[in-house]
C-alpha cells in the first residue's frame, strides 16, 4: 500500500516571528533538521518515492510547529486466521512506532480529525473488501534498555471474497 505519512511536531528553537506566514521548505533542509524515527514494524519491503524529485514535503509554520509529510509504499506482513476459510475475516494492522526513542521522548497522537485519512473507502486488494478502519494508539514498554511507543493503525477488517475452492 502506499501512504502518504503525515507528521508535525513543535520545535521552539525554528519559532520566528518576522512573518506570519507558513514557510514551505526545500526538502534538502530536511538533513538539518531533527526528525522523529518513525518506522513501520510490521513491513516486509517498503521504499520512499523519489520520482521525479522525493517525495518529501516540509512545512515551518511561525510558533515552531513543523509538518513533515512523506510518501511510502509498503507491503506489510499480517497473520491470518484461516479456520474460517472460505468465509473468514481477517484484520491487518499497520503498525508505526519509534525506532530508537523511549516514551519519555517520543509520544505520538492520531489527528483528532479524521478528514485528514482520504483514500481507503477507494482502497483495492486482491481477494480482500475492506469493511472498517479505525486507528488506535498503544503504549507498549518493553523490559530492554529501550523501550518504545507504539501507535498502531488498528485492524481493518477485511473479509475475503468468496470463490470456489479448487480441490
Amino acid at each position: 500500500m502506499t501512504v502518504f505519512l503525515h507528521q508535525s511536531w513543535r520545535d521552539s528553537r525554528l519559532s520566528y516571528n518576522h512573518t506570519n506566514e507558513t514557510l514551505g521548505l526545500d526538502s534538502r533542509f530536511v538533513d538539518k533538521l531533527w526528525l522523529p524515527d518513525t518506522f513501520i514494524v510490521n513491513a516486509k519491503s517498503a521504499w520512499f518515492h523519489d520520482v521525479t524529485v522525493e517525495n518529501k514535503l516540509i512545512r515551518l509554520q511561525p510558533d515552531g510547529v513543523i509538518l513533515y509529510s512523506i510518501r511510502i509504499t509498503s507491503t506489510v506482513a499480517c497473520d491470518m486466521d484461516l479456520a474460517k476459510y472460505p468465509m473468514d475475516e481477517q484484520e491487518c494492522m499497520l503498525d508505526l512506532e519509534s525506532y530508537g526513542y523511549s516514551s519519555e521522548d517520543i509520544v505520538y497522537y492520531w489527528s483528532e480529525s479524521q478528514e485528514h485519512i482520504h483514500g481507503l473507502d477507494k482502497l483495492q486488494l486482491a481477494q480482500f473488501t475492506i469493511t472498517s478502519y479505525r486507528f488506535t494508539t498503544e503504549l507498549m514498554n518493553f523490559n530492554w534498555p529501550v523501550p518504545t511507543a507504539q501507535p498502531a493503525l488498528p485492524p481493518a477488517e477485511e473479509p475475503r471474497r468468496v470463490h470456489h475452492p479448487v480441490l
